[in-house]
């Protein structure tokens, strides 16, 4: 949209600014919102970007992040963290929580896990080969996902959800 503005470290198409996520070029309580998903796991120190972000958004704004828990290594570049619930309120207890929970279940968890197993067990230690096979192997898996549906209303199955979500 327009009104949204994209920050990345790399110059990718759709990046509307290049800049250290550490440093980020807005004044103090400035934005109006902060969407950042995936980000946290791939950054040494995920507490400075938290008090970055407060440090940049207005006061009632509004962050959504959203983090990993079950989920193998992924880098782009580096893959650091994985949260429960508990820890990524714990992340972000300096923002007031209007909600929180899964944003993947443990049928997605589920999905990726397999697809990973089986693209290393297959690929005999080939990169290019793990790559295509985990991808073959996340579609093929991908109706595990579909069990969320049934089942992401119990308690239990955030024991193994593949992310949550903080607003």
């Amino acid at each position: 949209r327009e009104d949204v503005i994209n920050i990345d470290f790399y110059p990718f198409k759709n990046v509307d600014i290049v800049a250290d996520i550490l440093k980020l070029p807005f004044e103090d309580g400035v934005v109006d919102g902060v969407i950042c998903e995936h980000v946290l796991e791939h950054v040494p120190d995920p507490s400075a970007v938290v008090a970055e972000i407060h440090r940049v958004l207005k006061p009632g704004g509004i962050v959504y992040v959203v983090i990993p828990f079950v989920m193998s290594f992924h880098s782009s570049p580096y893959d650091y963290y994985r949260w429960s619930k508990l820890g990524l309120r714990e992340e972000l207890k300096d923002f007031t929580e209007i909600d929180c929970g899964m944003r993947s279940g443990p049928g997605a968890a589920v999905d990726y896990v397999l697809a990973e197993f089986f693209a290393i067990l297959l690929s005999f230690g080939v990169t290019s080969l793990h790559q295509v096979l985990f991808i073959l192997f996340l579609i093929l898996f991908a109706p595990l996902c579909w069990i969320d549906y049934l089942i992401s209303k119990f308690k239990t199955s955030e024991n193994i959800a593949q992310h949550f979500y903080f607003i």
